[in-house]
């Protein structure tokens, strides 16, 4: 009597292309093709169930088996409580490969994250020889590519590596729970909640990198969050006087927040005008436009008590800036239109530097050199 190995996933059995996800409302989802299907730890992914010879013959033959040996590859278990049950071992991604079920905690990626692969989420680590391109989403434990285009979206849970780099748009965002670290970014926001690292040169760039900000080149244009230490190489700023902003002392990932909070407010307070008029012009929907304006009014008071405690917490964790720890380290050149704040204190760059280390010493920024 043979035996069908009743899979609790989704094969990719005869090959060919990625197909979109189908949605309820008919239509498919183009970002959408299925890559990579997740699984976490214990979870089931296939059964045994015996079936007649005539039933088999309408079944997938590499689904049959003569006996109720599961077909294990790395990453999974036999559940304890049920011989007849296949678990995965870890977190990672499931499939059907080579005769195998096999759960894997990193895939390597032959190739660019585009049209072909779709969006990426994956909960384990994710590793790309080509480009993420623009408009679409790559989402991973630690992620390592080879390039990002305009428009592009990519998160690490931990670290990110970026092997090239990213030319940007104000809609690309790296953004790495850990380390962060690429050959060179343009106009692009980086998010790091560990310290980053840029080979090359960071311009139009904005950053946010605790506790410490490294741009072995030039870093130049928009701002940069530092907890606590900026070290700029060659140069920071530009000869034509470019206005670069450097902020250093607060918690970057704190700064992250209070930024969407305060986008928040301000898009939740131009829905409460929209009822407001509504309800001003007194149609037949007045009672529902007065509904959503109460429940618009009591949402901004909790976004406002949100956005308080936010920025109760940046004071409350400043890096202390008497004690040299909180600085901005340039071997190279400074240029004017360079603005460095650490903490509370100000200071713009009038006239060129180099070598020179700025920190706080007396209540004021200092600037000492050499800079080591």
């Amino acid at each position: 009597m043979p035996y069908y190995l009743d899979l609790l996933f989704k094969p990719r059995l005869d090959g060919g292309e990625l197909k979109p996800k189908e949605l309820e409302s008919g239509g498919v989802d183009l970002f959408d093709l299925g890559l990579i299907q997740n699984v976490i730890a214990g979870q089931p992914l296939a059964n045994w169930r015996e079936v007649g010879a005539d039933e088999a013959k309408s079944l997938r033959p590499e689904l049959l088996f003569a006996s109720t040996d599961f077909p294990m590859g790395p990453g999974v278990m036999l559940n304890p409580g049920d011989k007849n049950q296949l678990l995965s071992g870890v977190n990672g991604a499931v499939s059907f490969s080579g005769g195998k079920i096999e759960v894997r905690q990193v895939i390597r990626h032959e190739g660019d994250v585009g049209p072909r692969s779709g969006n990426i989420f994956f909960v384990g680590d994710f590793q790309a020889t080509g480009t993420v391109h623009s408009g679409y989403k790559l989402q991973a434990r630690n992620v390592r590519i080879a390039d990002a285009e305009s428009g592009s979206q990519i998160k690490a849970q931990e670290s990110l590596f970026i092997e090239n780099g990213v030319i940007g748009s104000p809609k690309t965002v790296m953004e790495a729970g850990a380390n962060l670290r690429a050959g060179f970014c343009e106009n692009a926001i980086l998010i790091a909640r560990g310290n980053m690292l840029i080979e090359k040169s960071c311009v139009n760039c904005k950053i946010y990198a605790g506790p410490y900000l490294a741009v072995r080149g030039t870093l130049t244009g928009r701002k940069a969050y530092v907890r606590e230490k900026l070290y700029v190489g060659e140069r920071l700023g530009s000869k034509m006087g470019a206005n670069t902003q450097i902020v250093i002392g607060f918690d970057p990932s704190l700064l992250v927040k209070a930024k969407m909070l305060e986008l928040a407010v301000r898009e939740l307070r131009r829905r409460q005008d929209e009822y407001q008029r509504q309800v001003d012009a007194g149609d037949n929907q007045t009672d529902e436009f007065a509904r959503r304006l109460d429940n618009a009014m009591t949402k901004m008071t909790l976004l406002v008590q949100q956005k308080r405690l936010v920025w109760d917490q940046i004071a409350a964790t400043t890096s202390s800036l008497e004690d040299g720890e909180c600085c901005v380290i340039v071997p190279g050149q400074i240029y004017p239109g360079v603005e460095i704040s650490i903490g509370p204190y100000h200071y713009e760059v009038e006239e060129p530097m180099q070598n020179v280390r700025l920190s706080v010493k007396d209540h004021e920024i200092t600037i000492t050199s050499p800079a080591s």
